[in-house]
């Protein structure tokens, strides 16, 4: 199968439901990336409920936390794949607060939040630090991460394999601080998944929340050189129609950009 990226979910804070929500969806942020013959998933939010979509018969991933918030890994104790005990995930993410990546879900994933934690699932659960630069074990695919500008942290991560090249660039806040070194990050990707929360009137209200404007998000995608630009991480208030009516603005913009949309498919 020809490499591509899967948005499983890429609504932002919390899931949404509703007629009004169905273009656009309203799972959280889980983004699946076939590249160099690996699955790779970038955040278990409640999206991550559809990977059975496009497992095809695999039974490992390379599951990447960007950080976890909850609307990042709520998904992941329901999934299938976490109840199969032939199913491993090799999970990847940042030491946070003095805690690493399992102590992170388990603050979410244990009781009184939930009742099963990590160690309780069927499935292997390998946990690894994620590294600003290194290669994918067993694979021909390199993996860069940036810190990003978050409440608590966050990580941008990068994928570059055979020529090919996807960033993600979720909950983080481009600003005059970071823009040049998180552009260079990003230079020429084939795909960039951005952050492009808030309007820009919302935005302005917002300077500290760890977002992005939409405008913003397009802007940026142009200055790093991006073949094509989907944002992400969409506000749980904006409705299919609020989107539509902003994807004009973001058009006038950059012409490469547009809002992502749960369940598509993008080849690489």
């Amino acid at each position: 199968m020809e490499d591509f990226i899967k948005i499983l979910g890429c609504r932002g804070s919390v899931p949404r439901d509703g007629s009004e929500f169905l273009k656009y969806g309203g799972a959280t942020s889980s983004y699946a990336i076939k590249l160099g013959g690996r699955l790779i998933v970038v955040d278990a939010g409640s999206g991550i409920m559809r990977i059975d979509e496009i497992l095809d018969g695999a039974r490992s991933i390379d599951l990447f936390f960007t950080h976890t918030h909850a609307d990042h890994l709520v998904g992941l104790p329901m999934c299938r794949p976490a109840f199969d005990k032939g199913f491993t995930f090799t999970v990847y993410g940042k030491t946070r607060m003095g805690q690493d990546t399992k102590a992170q879900l388990n603050a979410y994933l244990e009781l009184p939040n939930w009742p099963v934690d990590i160690d309780g699932l069927a499935a292997t659960f390998k946990f690894e630090e994620l590294k600003d630069d290194f290669a994918l074990p067993a694979s021909d695919i390199r993996v860069r991460a940036l810190d990003a500008a978050h409440p608590g942290g966050s990580s941008i991560i990068r994928f570059d394999c055979a020529g090919k090249s996807v960033t993600v660039a979720t909950d983080c806040t481009i600003s005059e601080c970071n823009e040049a070194d998180t552009a260079a990050f990003a230079k020429n990707t084939d795909v960039l998944l951005i952050d492009g929360q808030y309007s820009p009137h919302a935005f302005s209200g917002k300077p500290g929340f760890g977002h992005n404007s939409w405008a913003k998000a397009a802007e940026f995608g142009k200055l790093c050189g991006a073949k094509k630009t989907l944002l992400i991480h969409h506000d749980p208030f904006h409705t299919d129609d609020i989107l539509d009516e902003a994807a004009k603005e973001i058009a006038q913009i950059n012409v490469n950009a547009e809002f992502a949309r749960e369940g598509e498919t993008v080849s690489l």
